[in-house]
């Protein structure tokens, strides 16, 4: 039988490694970070434990935070939710394994079944259907004492983070075989979903129009805390100049929670030609964007296939935003570099119309000329 030694007093067994979120100015946005009011005790309990920041969700006694454990061999990255109100919930501290997301370690499609329930020490959160949390027996016993108590000593909250420590190593094998399917189904890319901050020549620099900017920022505020998303339209030039110029919402018949969404594909099928017709240059699919939680401004699995997907539509990379609200909004922006070595490049950002007063981008047609491109029009609505 393998030992699996405390985290806190031996760091060679499972080792967090999350570093608290940065109160600098962001790079992209130049937001500035606010300063946390005065927190419950169990979330400074866990906040020093896990050695993350938690931020609270609007509206709710709800906190969160981006957990990231490794094992010596892979990480495994968790989205922790507290209820601050103890004993109103049947489990105030929810553990979801993030990256990998539960579905891939696990391999069910909608719930997961009774055994891997029993043999993973996991059960399905009945209040997001599809994710699953981590719940060992020793972490349901200390969750009732929360919960009956209303707090916990250090000892206890010490030995809940343990768990979930000992379970980062228990499942070591999962990742590792997810590092490996994901090396067979990749074979053309050099180094597939990994990070650069080098220039890449088919996509060197994003422009955002303003109207694009708030769209995303009113559509994640509507649905706050869930995730949701949309896809972004506009031009790109031959410099290397990405150009955005609507971004949409997920549309109608879609799914939201805090951990993921799923967008309505015949909605924004219908949706491009009807945006794309008010400009005199007719817009192209560019990419996508969401909202991810906490300071997660990295893609989980499930992203890496839906940007895959976008990016061989597209035949030339995609674009993908993240958008972050942990103090303030934060929006990251990556290229996918499909048709090279299959890396996320970060690109540098330029939110406003004055970046865009050197092209016609934002020109809008004349009614006139749709008349003229009556029978083009009448034939993209009937195809969408």
């Amino acid at each position: 039988m393998v030992q699996y030694g405390r985290f806190y007093d031996d760091y060679d067994s499972a080792v967090i490694i999350t570093a608290p979120v940065s109160s600098e100015k962001s790079e992209d946005t130049g937001c500035n970070m606010g300063e946390d009011s005065k927190q419950p005790a169990i979330i400074e309990q866990l906040s020093k434990t896990f050695n993350a920041e938690f931020f609270a969700l609007d509206n709710s006694s709800i906190m969160y935070s981006q957990v990231k454990i490794s094992d010596g061999e892979t990480e495994q990255t968790y989205l922790v939710l507290v209820d601050a109100n103890n004993q109103a919930a049947e489990y105030p501290i929810k553990v979801y394994p993030l990256v990998p997301n539960a579905k891939d370690l696990f391999g069910y499609k909608q719930t997961a079944d009774e055994w891997r329930c029993g043999v993973f020490c996991i059960t399905n959160d009945i209040e997001h259907v599809g994710e699953v949390m981590i719940l060992t027996p020793h972490m349901k016993r200390i969750e009732k004492r929360l919960r009956d108590n209303g707090e916990l000593p250090d000892s206890e909250v010490k030995e809940f983070v343990q768990e979930v420590a000992d379970w980062t190593l228990r499942t070591t094998i999962l990742r590792k075989a997810i590092i490996e399917r994901k090396k067979r189904s990749e074979p053309r890319s050099k180094r597939p979903f990994e990070y650069t901050s080098e220039e890449c020549p088919r996509c060197k620099r994003v422009v955002i129009s303003s109207r694009a900017y708030l769209s995303i920022n009113a559509e994640a505020a509507s649905r706050d805390p869930l995730e949701t998303g949309g896809v972004l339209l506009g031009q790109y030039d031959s410099d290397g100049t990405w150009y955005v110029v609507e971004a949409t919402d997920p549309g109608l018949d879609t799914y939201h929670s805090t951990v993921h969404n799923e967008m309505d594909d015949r909605y924004y099928n219908h949706l491009y030609p009807v945006l794309s017709r008010l400009y005199k240059h007719d817009l192209y699919l560019v990419g996508l964007w969401h909202r991810h939680p906490g300071a997660m401004d990295h893609f989980s699995s499930d992203d890496n296939r839906t940007n895959s997907k976008f990016a061989e539509a597209i035949n030339n990379g995609t674009l993908s935003f993240l958008l972050n609200v942990d103090h303030k909004e934060r929006l990251t922006c990556y290229y996918l570099d499909d048709k090279g070595t299959g890396e996320y490049h970060r690109l540098p950002v330029y939110i406003g119309d004055k970046y865009f007063k050197h092209t016609e981008y934002l020109e809008l047609a004349s009614s006139t000329s749709v008349w003229k491109e009556k029978e083009r029009l009448q034939e993209e609505i009937n195809c969408s």
